[in-house]
């Protein structure tokens, strides 16, 4: 991944990338320094109406743990991300999710344990845990509520192919 999660923050940066939570930035460009719309911030669709879901039927971007009181009574209003609160979350498990990473990567011994959660029995002993069950939280902890929770949308989201 290009983003890492389980990795120590440095600094006030923390865990969540703050370049994830600015909708520009500044870039050098053939013109010199210039502001452009920050590509990792969201997606903009050009249309959903092929979107079944009645949420994403509607919101014209991706969005992050949605902020849907802000967009509550407005037709067809895409609710605001809530990156602050993201970057809360994710400060507040990081030790969990490290924990866990180093514990699949140094316990299991075959390749089928660490990668997947389909081999533990509906009855088995707690204690199992795998690189893809830490992976689907991530979704759902940066998603929550939002395009990265829903299979279906997760990849429209950038931060997608950056997790």
């Amino acid at each position: 991944p290009y983003w890492d999660w389980a990795q120590d923050p440095e600094g006030d940066e923390g865990v969540y990338p703050s370049v994830l939570t600015q909708q520009s930035i500044d870039v050098e460009g053939p013109n010199g320094r210039q502001t452009i719309k920050n590509p990792l911030f969201d997606f903009q669709f050009q249309s959903v109406s092929q979107f079944p879901d009645s949420r994403f039927g509607v919101w014209k971007n991706t969005v992050r743990y949605p902020n849907t009181a802000a967009s509550f009574g407005r037709a067809n209003a895409t609710p605001p991300s809530q990156n602050d609160l993201v970057a809360k979350q994710l400060m507040n498990s990081w030790t969990s999710y490290r924990d866990r990473l180093y514990n699949s990567l140094t316990q299991y011994h075959e390749y089928q344990y660490f990668a997947n959660k389909a081999w533990i029995q509906p009855n088995a002993a707690a204690g199992y845990d795998s690189i893809e069950s830490i992976h689907d939280q991530i979704h759902g902890l940066v998603g929550n509520g939002g395009h990265m929770a829903m299979i279906d949308y997760s990849a429209f989201d950038p931060i997608f192919f950056l997790h």
